[in-house]
């Protein structure tokens, strides 16, 4: 429903199977999943599967993912940007 406005917070992509589950009984009903600029060894398939599972028994959605990055610069810690992004 586009006019319902759901409390959330940011969490950690590579912690948020850990995260989640200890903050989700504080009432939150949605996660931003952030990474710094790269998803680095996190193995997405499986903490999406995870994630879905927590989403399930919690009640909550996930309203967005993020890699925080410059991929233009493409150099430096910046260069798995546009990677991750690829996936």
């Amino acid at each position: 429903m586009m006019d319902t406005l759901r409390i959330g917070t940011l969490v950690g992509g590579g912690d948020a199977v850990q995260v989640i589950p200890q903050i989700a009984p504080y009432g939150f009903e949605s996660f931003s999943l952030t990474f710094w600029q790269t998803t680095g060894a996190v193995d997405l398939t499986e903490t999406a599967k995870r994630v879905r599972e927590l989403s399930a028994e919690h009640g909550f959605i996930i309203s967005t993912v993020g890699i925080f990055g410059n991929p233009l610069t493409g150099t430096g810690d910046n260069a798995d940007t546009l990677a991750s992004w690829n996936g």
